[in-house]
C-alpha cells in the first residue's frame, strides 16, 4: 500500500524571480493535512545577511499575495513559514522573527545544510507542527498495597456508627480530631 502523501506542493507566482527578488536560494509552497490545510512555506537563504535584509519582506508579500487569496480561515490561521539558513542566525535576529505575529508562524532553522527533499520537509513538519516524531513511553509502576493505620482506624471507628443528627456527628469529630492532635503531639 502507498503510503500517503504528508506535504502537497502548491504553485504560486511562477513568473516571479523569487530567488533574486528576495535573496533567496529556494522557496516551495505546500499545504499539510492535519485537521485541515496547514500551508507551510520552506524559504532558504545562503546565510544570516540575506535572511535579515529579506524575511520582512517575503513574509509581507507572501501574506498580501498569497494568503489573502485563501477562502479557508484555517489555512489562513494555520501558516508557516520556515526559513531555513545555511549558517549561524544571531539570537536576536532569530527572536525577531520568531516572535513577529504578522501573517504567520515563522520559525528559523538554521545551519541547515540539508537539500529540501520530501523527507527533509516532513521531517521539519512532524518536528515543529504535527510532533508525531514524539513516542511517549508510559511505564506502568505497581501500586504498594494499603495498609490501614491502627491508631487513625481506632479514632476513625467511631464515625461509622449512624448519629442521630448533625450536631452529634460534629462533636463526634471534633472529639476525633482533638484525640489524634493528642496522640501526634505525644509522639514528637
Amino acid at each position: 500500500m502507498k503510503q500517503k502523501e504528508l506535504f502537497k506542493s502548491i504553485t504560486f507566482g511562477e513568473s516571479i524571480d523569487f530567488k533574486k527578488l528576495f535573496l533567496l536560494k529556494s522557496l516551495i509552497l505546500g499545504s499539510v493535512d492535519f485537521n485541515g490545510a496547514i500551508i507551510v512555506g520552506m524559504i532558504s537563504y545562503k546565510d544570516a545577511t540575506a535572511l535579515a535584509s529579506s524575511w520582512k519582506e517575503i513574509n509581507s508579500y507572501l501574506a498580501a499575495n498569497f494568503i489573502s487569496t485563501l477562502e479557508n480561515e484555517y489555512s489562513k490561521w494555520n501558516f508557516y513559514l520556515f526559513y531555513l539558513v545555511e549558517g549561524p542566525v544571531e539570537k536576536t535576529l532569530k527572536y525577531e522573527i520568531e516572535n513577529n505575529k504578522f501573517s504567520s508562524r515563522k520559525i528559523v532553522c538554521e545551519k541547515v545544510t540539508a537539500e529540501i527533499t520530501p523527507e527533509f520537509i516532513t521531517h521539519t513538519i512532524s518536528e515543529h507542527i504535527t510532533n508525531d516524531n514524539i513516542r511517549i513511553i508510559e511505564e506502568a509502576v505497581p501500586a504498594e498495597l494499603f495498609v490501614k493505620d491502627p491508631m487513625l482506624s481506632e479514632l476513625f471507628g467511631d464515625l461509622t456508627k449512624p448519629k442521630t443528627n448533625a450536631a452529634d456527628q460534629e462533636k463526634a469529630l471534633v472529639a476525633i480530631l482533638d484525640q489524634l492532635e493528642r496522640k501526634l503531639s505525644d509522639e514528637i
